[in-house]
């Protein structure tokens, strides 16, 4: 669960005022239950995030995108659905494909991991090549004898799979896209929850 504490931009003066802590992803009844309890309504709250709950990588990202709550609620339900198969640092290494990124390309990315693939641990070419070697991960090897296979440079294996799935390495990984695309989930999301609130601006 991802926690985040809502607040009124009105009274976040106010030394006493605490707002109210809600953890995502949660049902339209308990974000509306968060809001009155914060005193707030839809178009008039801010949020600061738990980086107890929060992937530290993430934070900076939404403290600069400002989402709403139920931007941040479809967020979350993406992050923890696929928590459920992929690593977080799958998820970190993925941004990187984004040319912007804006709350639609981070919910949308969310639920676009299965295009992606990640290679926890693997920080070079030097070590991608070693682990295709090993592995057997790169087609066009399939065919070479195991007194060639022996001679094969690691970097430069590593190299030409970097150039050719325009690969990034991040701090956990090595990632790619095998599958173009992004599954466009924001506006349906969005709409989903517009139809089922009656709450018109959020």
């Amino acid at each position: 669960m991802y926690e985040v504490c809502i607040y009124t931009k009105d009274i976040t003066c106010n030394p006493n005022y605490d707002g109210c802590a809600i953890s995502l992803p949660a049902s339209k009844a308990e974000i509306e239950d968060a809001l009155q309890r914060a005193l707030g309504v839809w178009e008039k709250i801010t949020m600061s995030w738990n980086s107890f709950f929060w992937p530290e990588f993430l934070i900076p990202i939404l403290e600069n995108c400002e989402p709403t709550i139920k931007e941040a609620d479809v967020l979350a339900t993406g992050i923890f659905y696929f928590l459920m198969n992929f690593n977080i640092y799958k998820y970190e290494a993925v941004l990187h494909f984004l040319s912007e990124l804006t709350m639609r390309s981070l919910i949308n990315a969310a639920f676009s991991l299965e295009r992606f693939e990640f290679y926890a641990g693997i920080h070079s070419e030097e070590e991608l090549g070693a682990f295709a070697i090993e592995m057997d991960v790169l087609p066009i090897l399939e065919s070479l004898s195991e007194e060639i296979y022996d001679l094969l440079s690691e970097k430069k294996v590593g190299t030409y799979m970097v150039e050719q799935e325009n690969g990034v390495f991040t701090e956990e990984g090595y990632c790619f896209r095998f599958e173009e695309g992004w599954n466009d989930v924001y506006d349906e999301k969005i709409q989903n929850f517009k139809e089922e609130s009656n709450c018109p601006n959020f």
